[in-house]
């Protein structure tokens, strides 16, 4: 998403500036985007991701003045060139759930994890996060389906020793054939239930 707003707004301008807090970005177009086309825009024997964005600023800065820096990434906007980046920041962030919401609606609207893999397949490399916020923004799988909790809801881990959580609000079904002992344990003090066997069991 980051080289696709530098690669737009590079183009744009007959004299480039470019600040950015990606260091693929700057250390790509500083040092490596030459021997990168030298490879024919190949690593280790596979294409380069994003190939045609690196070639298209590769030409940009052959035909007029192209000057890249390094910002710090999330610090406080104190400069021109902070102010800026966090300015970019924001519209990659749009345009990579703008993305992420195409890819939802042209996937058939399926869950965050099969949205970033129809992404990859088009070779777009989407963060999950975005792709949970295009499922959750979604008004069709709002009605179709809940999203579902993050975790599972029942049973939790079982504790081993004194202050920990212990299961205290899942306690049946319990089996009738045997004595069920019931525990629960709070700061001040641990109370348990033991149950009686039934009639006729051994």
């Amino acid at each position: 998403g980051e080289l696709q707003i530098v690669c737009r707004k590079s183009l744009s301008l007959p004299w480039a500036y470019l600040y950015t807090d990606s260091w693929v970005v700057y250390k790509g177009l500083r040092a490596w985007v030459t021997a990168w086309e030298a490879k024919g825009w190949e690593l280790a024997g596979r294409p380069l991701w994003g190939a045609g964005l690196w070639q298209q600023l590769l030409d940009y800065a052959r035909q007029a003045p192209l000057a890249v820096r390094h910002v710090d990434a999330h610090a406080k906007a104190q400069t021109d060139e902070a102010r800026w980046n966090a300015a970019a920041d924001d519209l990659a962030r749009g345009e990579v759930v703008q993305l992420a919401e195409r890819y939802h609606e042209e996937g058939g609207h399926r869950g965050a994890g099969a949205t970033q893999y129809a992404a990859l397949q088009q070779g777009t490399a989407l963060p999950l996060s975005a792709c949970r916020t295009a499922r959750a923004g979604c008004p069709i799988c709002s009605r179709l389906a809940p999203i579902a909790l993050p975790e599972p809801a029942g049973p939790i881990h079982r504790a081993m020793g004194p202050c920990q959580d212990w299961q205290v609000d899942y306690i049946g079904p319990l089996p009738p054939e045997r004595n069920p002992l019931l525990g629960g344990e709070s700061s001040s003090f641990i109370v348990f239930f033991s149950g009686y066997p039934r009639h006729g069991s051994a």
